[in-house]
């Protein structure tokens, strides 16, 4: 039975598997680019190649699986990004239901719990509410902050402002 990881190729999902790595159990990962499929077969893991939108490839993918790390990755580029969260969150949830997956682990964010006025984190709300009863475990993780959030602050002091966090 292994730990499938969602979003591998990011920054949590790659810490993810790091993390299971060194605690010596199969991980298997569900990544859309062929290209970065070596880096992790190199290292034992299993890899589905798969958009996160395809039922079928996440429910083989899923299958047998101890847990699954699931995550909407952010759709910044998309001109409908909530479309983009119904339809992930949505085949997310079929294919953990139709692979009998018992545990999940949700990444959303801090606010997710509010169904409007909030921008992107509506993403991750979508994404709490097709999955809360995916499994009969489930573990909802509110980041509170993600590094690439520090990202237009870090360039503006190397240009010699300073820029402003949070709200004014």
């Amino acid at each position: 039975m292994s730990y499938v990881v969602t979003g591998a190729t990011g920054q949590v999902g790659s810490t993810v598997v790091d993390y299971l790595l060194k605690q010596s159990v199969p991980v298997h990962v569900v990544i859309r680019s062929a290209a970065k499929a070596e880096s992790f077969r190199s290292q034992n893991i299993q890899v589905t190649i798969a958009d996160l939108t395809d039922v079928e490839a996440l429910t083989k993918a899923f299958e047998g699986a101890k847990a699954v790390f699931a995550m909407n990755p952010p759709a910044y580029e998309k001109p409908d990004m909530q479309a983009v969260a119904i339809n992930v969150s949505n085949a997310l949830a079929s294919a953990i239901k139709a692979a009998k997956v018992e545990r999940v682990v949700v990444l959303s964010s801090i606010g997710s719990e509010r169904s409007s006025k909030t921008g992107s984190i509506y993403t991750t709300h979508i994404l709490e509410e097709a999955l809360k009863e995916s499994a009969s475990q489930v573990v909802i993780i509110r980041a509170g902050s993600f590094t690439e959030n520090w990202v237009s602050a870090v360039s503006a002091v190397k240009d010699g402002h300073s820029p402003v966090l949070g709200s004014v």
